[in-house]
């Protein structure tokens, strides 16, 4: 997760053209786009309280300045902001810190009270005069608001996820305690050029993260989209990003999460009023169920727009007075995602999120003329939220229409189902992107490589992905013609302990580099994308390359912070039609035998390497040319998505 210091020596987590591939501070920060106006305080008319309400929401935010319609909905307020919670101050003051002359936290609060104006209201300050906080201030922040009875912890800011996020336990603890905790989905999405980019902490199981909507009721171009690099879906839910008073806007996820959590406090206090057993499994579970179906896909959306009247109405009838509703949601609700591709002969793996109201056993049943296809457990115990494991393994010929209804049934838990169809055709080749070296959540199908995916299965060539180091075996990766190594020996921070953060990266075994060596000098393909050493363990890396004689550099081209355009090329299969491709990242010091296919500042940049036995290698210090932004022509050149499809040709023969 985050903290206020900047490491020595800084990760890479994207290629974007936002800056924000290197995030070495790895900071929280709420997550707020501006107009470039100020925002006045008076944004919402006032709230109309019809009755009191015992329900608390706890805002841990920047502060609140508590204008006359918000002084009697606060009933706690304390500051976190000092050296003891990993903070170069102290400041005792519970207003609004307004960083950047923007009263988040205040606007936060606000948006709680305009969804449900009973609300009480806890303003827990974490986020200093930046607009930061650190992981240490948001734990000590969110066991305050349970000391002080809370039912709803709103979490309007974000960060990259990191490894190991000491967070992550702290929100299972608070789940665990009977809190239902909210989060801002992220701002990352680039109007969906990212991918992946849920931000950190709603990208854990146990906590709501909130997609933000425009004022036209479409996805705002901001709002981060999923699934996650663990391959489970999110967003949960959406709600409007943005707050409006006259000419004055804000827009956001950081406004999105408070809505939602103002209408779980809706949802609790109607529980309470009519004696109604609740759980935070149930309330989510009703929260997800009772959204509004939209046209759009779940990993932008989530389950839809927040419905509370629906979600309500779902309790209401599931109600029988004698426990918990039996209330059941399967996340998501259909697969494969519309831009992925199965072949015969594939493997395909997904976890799909159950939440329900208690704890229990649910049956499984794959209702399909072909269920061999399908391997998941019978039976599925849970304690209100599990993430089940699906692995479709394709037939290798025979009817190419696959479908199927994968129902969860409990009689005292509820029911859920998850919808499955797809159609097989036979692949051309097939590859494997290796993230086995990697923590990176972004290095997937689903994130920054999902164009390079989209290329490669449009045209006909199969893509899986390796994620265990237990899977680097010979027997293995003779299954594909090509494995695609995406940034080896990536640094990362493990953040298992918020006072003591220490980067790491993964380098290979010496049984590992003779698996990957046994397969190219077998007749395997390779193809090795990495970064420089401001990114990738490049000392790793390169323990790894000297089996194939080559060795990258430590320094990184181009020096500036540009991304340069290489079009000095010579006249290969990879090559050709291509006039350039975008580079950044390591250049070549040693390129033993192996052919140069292009240099930048007469340094080597990218090359390949053919073995008697018909292996083929391509090697390369960037990935830039291969991301989401590169294949799209964000950059500079054209050309990358050719270079990329080409490469993979060329490693598994077709070319």
């Amino acid at each position: 997760m985050s903290n206020y210091w900047d490491y020595e020596q800084p990760i890479a987590h994207s290629s974007s053209t936002s800056g924000k591939k290197i995030a070495g501070a790895l900071i929280i920060v709420m997550l707020v786009l501006s107009t470039g106006i100020v925002v006045l305080l008076g944004m919402f008319e006032g709230f109309q309280f019809t009755r009191e309400s015992d329900v608390r929401v706890a805002v841990l935010d920047t502060g609140i300045d508590a204008d006359f319609t918000m002084q009697s909905s606060i009933v706690a307020e304390k500051s976190f902001i000092n050296p003891e919670n990993g903070y170069s101050y102290t400041d005792t003051t519970t207003d609004d810190s307004n960083p950047e002359g923007s009263p988040h936290g205040t606007i936060v609060a606000k948006a709680v009270l305009e969804e449900f104006p009973a609300a009480k209201i806890l303003n827990g300050k974490i986020m200093n005069n930046e607009g930061t906080a650190t992981t240490l201030g948001v734990i000590a922040g969110i066991k305050w608001a349970i000391e002080q009875n809370c039912s709803v912890i709103n979490l309007s800011l974000g960060s990259s996820p990191s490894y190991n996020d000491s967070l992550e336990e702290t929100i299972n603890w608070a789940f665990n305690q009977g809190i239902v905790i909210v989060a801002s989905g992220g701002n990352e999405g680039e109007e969906g050029l990212s991918g992946t980019s849920i931000s950190s902490p709603s990208v854990f199981e146990r906590c709501v993260s909130v997609a933000g909507m425009d004022r036209d009721g479409t996805p705002a171009g901001f709002t981060s989209h999923g699934p996650t690099g663990s391959f489970y879906m999110k967003p949960d839910i959406a709600a409007p990003g943005y707050v409006q008073s006259g000419s004055y806007i804000y827009f956001g996820t950081s406004f999105a999460s408070p809505r939602v959590a103002g209408g779980v406090a809706d949802i609790i206090d109607y529980c309470i009023n009519n004696e109604i057993d609740y759980s935070p499994g149930m309330i989510i579970a009703a929260l997800l169920e009772g959204a509004r179906q939209l046209e759009y896909p779940e990993y932008i959306v989530g389950a839809g727009a927040m419905s509370i009247a629906q979600s309500k109405l779902l309790i209401s009838d599931a109600n029988d007075g004698t426990g918990i509703p039996n209330i059941a949601y399967a996340h998501p609700s259909y697969l494969p995602i519309e831009y992925e591709k199965l072949f015969y002969g594939d493997r395909y793996q997904f976890k799909i999120h159950l939440f329900c109201g208690g704890v229990g056993t649910f049956d499984v049943d794959v209702y399909s003329t072909t269920p061999e296809v399908f391997d998941i457990t019978e039976t599925v115990n849970i304690n209100q939220s599990t993430l089940v494991d699906l692995m479709i393994e394709a037939p290798s010929s025979g009817n190419p229409e696959i479908d199927a209804n994968i129902g969860f049934w409990s009689s005292d838990l509820g029911m859920a189902n998850l919808s499955i169809s797809f159609s097989l055709t036979d692949p051309v080749a097939r590859v494997a992107f290796d993230n086995t070296h990697t923590t990176w959540d972004i290095d997937t199908k689903y994130g920054q490589f999902r164009e390079f995916y989209k290329k490669l299965v449009g045209n006909s060539i199969s893509v899986e992905h390796i994620t265990d180091r237990a899977d680097i075996t010979l027997s293995n990766f003779n299954r594909y013609d090509g494995i695609i190594m995406l940034d080896p020996c990536a640094w990362d921070v493990d953040d298992s302990d918020a006072t003591s953060r220490f980067l790491f990266s993964i380098p290979f075994t010496p049984d590992e580099i003779q698996v990957y060596q046994d397969y190219y000098e077998n007749g395997g393909g390779l193809f090795i994308s990495a970064l420089s050493n401001e990114s990738l363990d490049i000392s790793s890396l390169n323990d790894f390359l000297d089996w194939a004689g080559l060795e990258l550099a430590s320094d990184k081209l181009p020096g500036a912070d540009a991304v340069a355009e290489v079009s000095n090329l010579a006249n290969h299969d990879i090559t050709d039609g291509v006039d350039s491709f975008d580079f950044v990242g390591a250049p070549f010091s040693a390129s033993g035998t192996a052919t140069v296919l292009a240099t930048l500042q007469s340094r080597a940049v990218l090359v390949s390497n053919t073995h008697s036995s018909g292996g083929r290698m391509v090697v390369t210090g960037t990935n830039f040319f291969i991301d989401n932004w590169g294949m799209l022509g964000e950059y500079n050149s054209n050309d990358n998505d050719i270079l990329a499809l080409q490469v993979i040709q060329w490693i598994t023969g077709l070319i």
